[in-house]
């Protein structure tokens, strides 16, 4: 009797080597089976981790290590409890120390390199061994895991072992040698080899077992496999197996039941996460399986009503932050009845931590990423294949995103790059999505009775203070919105743009990360010098105007509108200008007057002209992380004006870039309706650079040449007028998708954009 499992070499289900494993020997020997083994009496495939009876007739191999079943026969599936990952409540992959034996595989052949065995310790212990291992195994293992699992660093031993070429790599049995690969086998070899030489006290003092092969092995043409649910994995000894952090971590998590990730049908194709291609922890649904990471809530029929109304909001945090908890709104979509078959995640991506490396598409960074799993083993938590596949990233900052097959739709806000967080709202809708609204504000709590110990009338100051104010809506003590001011939901809605200023998972302040690039909701200090002198805060106070009853208890006082400005102090340059902007919640109501309060030092103040400038205009905005401007490719980046209520006014376009060599560039501004403006044309032999900087573009900058010459000198960072004026987006739609498409024209050198903010 042994345990059923199998070795996956990433290229389908016809690639998969099933074994037995004898786990009641100390040499635990993999038995290959033709294929996996069917229990005769219910004609029901055993699955993996499960334990079976069964008769093998071995074929003659010649190698006592290569037990080869040519044929399998009365085969039953052992009795046992069925096998899940959750349990006694407990996760196996939770509070695990791996205590790990890797093996270096060689062979007596002058073809195969075996690994060196200090490298093979450095892998593994160190960080920034190579330009992609930030990370060594135990490190990143531990960053991933947030501290659930981790590698033994001082029981961690490398030793090893001499195998045999034939029947490991060379496979001669009944006609023409041909090359071969069983990992099997090594296995059998070498694990019996290291009990000869070290005794069963060594052998037993390792959980797990990592075997590294030696190269030029061409029938092993995979990066690593491992035994699901087992405690023994292979690597390569490259760049794609041993020295990349996502492979040896692939390897080891699939011993503990986590399979591969899905997409577009297609198993190990999800690039967003290490058990797909991609270069990157677990995602959302992964990490929940594992039990290193708690959802923020699950939704089903009986918590999300069918009503039509938007639910939330759910703040997210970034997977690669260092907590368990609010890391995915999990929605079990119950409601389906005999549909019910998938259940369905929603987290969000961010670099840093263990999402550290650009090779991650960064189509992912910074937006929700939606996956479904398996409803029954999830639900379940058994040890197969829950086929966790990812559907789609959805942008910031989305008004409507439409999941019909569940009759489910998502909003989210704007990204909190200070917390690292991002809201979503969600509603369950009988007919369509169009049908999701707000639910009815509270009604407003009746106007206290006044005790005649509190007529007395209030001080002058507390009286300009409330000066026509009259049921103002209550602001929370947050500086920045998730949504742009044009986005806000109508006055009787919940206002999903404002977080809960108490809470540090969802709060969010301008002081600490203010967003100076959104028109939308930043008020702007203005000073023109002509001597150099420090400045430091700003404080823009808003006072909303309503009608006022001045016998209102003091407690009853609404907040005003704020915001500050506590960055660094900067200098005024003479006879030039300096701006500090800060961020705004919106408020609600009409600004009746405006206090701005400067902490400033000048000799002469008299010098000095201060203006504040008001927001205005609708605002799409792209992020990076920054992306390369490959040579003589087109890279199209693209964001979303919503909810924005009229017609293009005016256009400008702020670009955070860079180019070695701007006459390489083709730099085209793409409305939603196709309508396009030539920001920068291509100039072949232009020497001029554009160095890393902004670069704002508008029919009103100065009047200078379009190209060459950008304007003024080329390498300094400004305002420039496009090459074809924006006049041209002028009583055009909206709202919809922008497009700012970066064509570099010529090979030898690159460039690359950060970010930009587009005002219509």
């Amino acid at each position: 009797m042994g345990t059923v499992t199998y070795l996956d070499t990433h290229q389908g289900g016809a690639a998969r080597q099933w074994y037995l494993q004898d786990s009641g020997s100390l040499a635990q020997p993999y038995y290959r089976l033709p294929g996996q083994p069917v229990d005769e009496g219910t004609g029901v495939p055993i699955p993996p981790g499960k334990d079976a009876q069964l008769v093998c007739v071995l074929a003659d191999t010649g190698s006592p290590y290569n037990l080869q079943c040519s044929a399998i026969r009365d085969v039953a599936q052992a009795l046992r409890a069925s096998v899940s990952i959750a349990s006694a409540g407990r996760n196996p992959a939770v509070g695990v120390t791996i205590r790990l034996l890797v093996v270096v595989l060689k062979v007596d052949d002058a073809g195969f390199a075996p690994a060196d065995p200090e490298l093979v310790r450095r892998a593994y212990l160190e960080n920034n061994l190579n330009d992609g291992m930030r990370f060594g195994h135990a490190e990143k293992l531990e960053v991933c895991s947030y501290g659930q699992m981790k590698y033994d660093r001082d029981a961690l031993q490398v030793v090893e072992a001499t195998i045999s070429k034939m029947g490991n790599f060379l496979n001669c049995t009944g006609g023409p040698c041909v090359d071969d690969c069983e990992p099997g086998f090594m296995a059998n070899e070498a694990r019996n080899k290291l009990l000869a030489e070290r005794g069963r006290d060594f052998a037993g003092g390792f959980t797990h077992t990592t075997y590294v092969i030696p190269g030029g092995a061409p029938a092993c043409d995979w990066a690593g496999v491992a035994a699901p649910g087992g405690t023994e994995s292979w690597l390569q000894p490259d760049t794609s197996g041993l020295l990349n952090e996502y492979t040896a971590l692939h390897e080891i998590l699939h011993n503990f039941h986590l399979a591969h990730g899905w997409k577009n049908g297609e198993e190990g194709e999800d690039d967003s996460t290490c058990m797909g291609r991609g270069n990157g922890c677990p995602s959302a649904p992964e990490l929940y399986r594992l039990g290193w990471a708690d959802p923020i809530a699950t939704l089903n029929g009986s918590t999300l009503p069918e009503d039509s109304t938007w639910r939330g909001p759910y703040t997210l945090l970034a997977t690669y932050m260092p907590t368990r908890g609010n890391k995915m709104l999990r929605v079990l979509p119950d409601w389906m009845g005999a549909d019910y078959k998938r259940n369905v995640y929603f987290g969000l991506r961010m670099m840093g931590g263990g999402d550290w490396d650009t090779r991650v598409a960064p189509y992912y960074f910074g937006k929700v990423i939606f996956h479904t799993m398996d409803a029954t083993r999830d639900n379940a938590m058994d040890t197969g294949d829950p086929t966790i596949t990812l559907v789609d990233a959805i942008e910031p900052l989305t008004p409507v995103y439409d999941i019909p097959e569940y009759r489910l739709a998502v909003r989210t806000s704007a990204l909190n790059r200070t917390v690292k967080s991002i809201a979503l709202q969600v509603c369950r809708y009988r007919v369509q999505a169009a049908d999701c609204r707000f639910a009815a504000p509270a009604p407003k709590p009746p106007v206290p009775t006044i005790d005649a110990a509190l007529t007395q009338p209030c001080a002058p100051a507390a009286q300009a203070t409330l000066a026509g104010l009259v049921n103002p809506k209550p602001v929370a003590a947050v500086t920045e919105s998730p949504f742009p001011a044009a986005t806000q939901p109508d006055t009787t809605q919940p206002a999903f743009a404002q977080p809960d200023a108490t809470n540090p998972a969802t709060a969010q302040t301008a002081t600490a990360q203010p967003d100076a690039t959104n028109p939308a909701t930043a008020q702007t200090a203005t000073a023109q010098p002509t001597t150099a002198q420090p400045a430091t805060a700003q404080t823009a106070t808003a006072q909303p105007t309503t009608a006022h009853d001045r016998h209102r208890p003091a407690r009853h006082r609404p907040a005003l509108c704020n915001a500050t400005s506590s960055g660094p102090a900067f200098n005024i340059p003479d006879k030039s200008t300096a701006n500090r902007t800060v961020a705004m919640l919106p408020c609600g109501q009409r600004i009746a007057s405006v206090t701005v309060t400067l902490d400033i030092a000048h000799s002469s103040t008299g010098d000095l002209r201060i203006s504040l400038i008001s927001p205005a205009g609708c605002l799409a905005r792209f992020e990076g992380p920054q992306l390369v401007i490959p040579d003589k490719l087109t890279v199209n980046t693209r964001a979303d004006v919503i909810m924005c209520g009229r017609p293009v006014g005016s256009v400008t376009l702020n670009i955070t870039m860079q180019h070695p060599y701007l006459g390489d560039l083709r730099i085209t501004l793409i409305a939603p309706d196709g309508t396009t403006s030539a920001l920068v044309a291509s100039r072949p032999a232009s020497d001029a650079k554009l160095p890393y900087g902004a670069y704002l573009f508008a029919d009103a900058a100065p009047a200078t040449p379009a190209f060459p010459g950008l304007v003024r000198n080329v390498g300094q960072s400004g305002a420039y007028r496009p090459r074809q004026a924006f006049s041209a987006f002028a009583g055009r739609v909206t709202e919809g998708r922008w497009t700012v498409q970066f064509v570099d024209t010529a090979s030898g050198n690159t460039g690359s954009v950060a970010s930009w903010v587009l005002t219509v």
